[in-house]
């Protein structure tokens, strides 16, 4: 008799109208094929968490719903976006030659992150610093550095101590004159991060560690906040998740670094998330972040993803790219580009590149 119920139902809504995901109770979702309380409660938590849905794809970010069952869906359901649902393009800044209060550059050292920041007047920041080539050679961001004309780092800064982010720190202190650096403070031990602590007290750099919430100026016209994922999750969540997020600002201009965060860190941080003209792309465009509803929040006029050539992981992933396509928003690789150079004065960008 229930069966029997169910198929009336399910026929009644081929016959009469579609349900909207976006716009359904969770009663109404009830009589979709495959959903009961659990799975409507979800789409409904969903919604309220990360905004509407945009297309039915969408639905396979919600907890205990497959490709099986968005199959079944398709043929009683739709999503109707609302307005709203992707940030606009209003943030987007012309591209103009500019007399530079902030250069931002993203520097090719392979398959691995290292930025340099650069406000005019005021302090030049290095976040990360790719692998140490396995002590084979002298790290490539010391090179790049050299090439770029550094003799000094006011702040040496890292996402997370994973050797692709910091391999190449401890010569960069060696080598260059640095004032300090700016820990994560993760708890993880690796002899990588042994040696780059041991290099700051055998340097006698200052040494601080970071908080989420905290605001550094690097000129007048430039600040830099951080932001982490709760630290009560830090327990549920790998280091890679719990990399600090970099959020530095200049006038009109923005640009969001986000270390190695996957999914888990995107969902937990996503209230925080802004539209940005620039996204540095999380963990060299891996699939296992690049949360859509966190791009779409971003809506970044340029993202640029940090890889090397013909890496062994597939990055960047070509749903990653897909994505991005799809946001309109242009696609700056250092594997394909090298070092990419991104100059403003706070109301216009330019970008530039050198291999």
């Amino acid at each position: 008799m229930q069966i029997f119920l169910v198929i009336i139902c399910l026929s009644s809504l081929l016959d009469d109208e579609i349900i909207d995901l976006n716009s359904a109770t969770a009663e109404q979702l009830l009589l979709l094929p495959g959903i009961g309380p659990a799975k409507a409660a979800a789409i409904v938590d969903f919604r309220e968490s990360f905004g509407p849905f945009c297309e039915m794809r969408d639905v396979l970010k919600v907890s205990g719903i497959g490709p099986v069952i968005l199959e079944d869906l398709e043929h009683f359901a739709t999503v109707i976006p609302l307005p709203g649902s992707i940030s606009d393009t209003l943030h987007w800044l012309p591209e103009d030659s500019v007399s530079s209060i902030l250069t931002i550059v993203f520097l090719d050292v392979g398959q691995g992150d290292a930025i340099l920041l650069i406000a005019e007047g005021g302090e030049t920041w290095l976040v990360d610093g790719g692998s140490d080539m396995e002590g084979s050679m002298q790290p490539i961001v010391v090179q790049r550095l050299i090439d770029i004309g550094i003799e000094s780092i006011d702040i040496v800064a890292f996402s997370h101590p994973n050797e692709d982010h910091i391999g190449g720190l401890a010569a960069v202190i060696e080598f260059f004159s640095v004032d300090c650096l700016l820990d994560p403070g993760i708890d993880f031990y690796s002899p990588v991060y042994k040696k780059l602590l041991c290099t700051v007290n055998e340097q006698d750099l200052d040494y601080f560690m970071m908080d989420s919430g905290q605001v550094f100026s690097l000129s007048e016209q430039v600040q830099l906040t951080i932001f982490m994922a709760d630290r009560s999750n830090s327990g549920m969540l790998d280091v890679n998740n719990r990399s600090a997020v970099m959020l530095v600002e200049c006038g009109d201009f923005s640009a969001l670094l986000t270390g190695d965060i996957e999914e888990k860190a995107e969902r937990i941080l996503f209230d925080t998330a802004q539209p940005v003209n620039v996204l540095k792309i999380a963990h060299h465009g891996s699939i296992s972040s690049s949360f859509l509803p966190f791009l779409r929040r971003s809506r970044s006029q340029y993202s640029v993803i940090s890889s090397g050539a013909g890496n062994p992981f597939g990055h960047p992933h070509p749903e990653v790219l897909s994505r991005l396509e799809n946001l309109n928003s242009i696609i700056l690789r250092t594997d394909k580009d090298g070092n990419i150079f991104v100059r403003t004065d706070g109301s216009s960008i330019d970008i530039s590149f050198e291999n």
